[in-house]
């Protein structure tokens, strides 16, 4: 069973903030530092890169074997996580499982890397 965990883009503070269940109260808000960041929660796909990088979803990752298109974003979609690029889907354990994968961003740092791959 993986280990459940979670971050949430800070719009205030412009940053990731990671936590786990025991910081959500009843209406799945997230209390971090005495305040509430309710918004862009992204939970950890269970997954490692090549360097050993926890993926979660909105991470930006590059597959290295791939030769077109090898940056893909990863989201949850029709109950599983993959990644997306907008012209492929691909399983993201399959991505992942031989140790070709980097995360190299997320959507909310770095959206110019998605922005580039179009």
């Amino acid at each position: 069973m993986r280990e459940l965990k979670f971050r949430a883009w800070d719009k205030k503070r412009k940053e990731l903030v990671y936590f786990d269940l025991s910081l959500c109260n009843s209406e799945s808000r997230i209390w971090f530092n005495e305040q509430i960041v309710d918004n862009n929660v992204m939970q950890y796909v269970g997954l490692k890169d090549k360097n050993g990088k926890e993926v979660y979803e909105g991470d930006i990752i590059k597959h290295i074997v791939t030769i077109e298109r090898n940056i893909f974003e990863v989201i949850y979609e029709n109950g599983r996580f993959i990644a997306r690029s907008p012209y492929i889907k691909h399983d993201l354990y399959f991505l992942t499982k031989n140790k070709d994968s980097e995360v190299i961003g997320n959507i909310f740092e770095n959206p110019e890397i998605l922005e580039r791959n179009k």
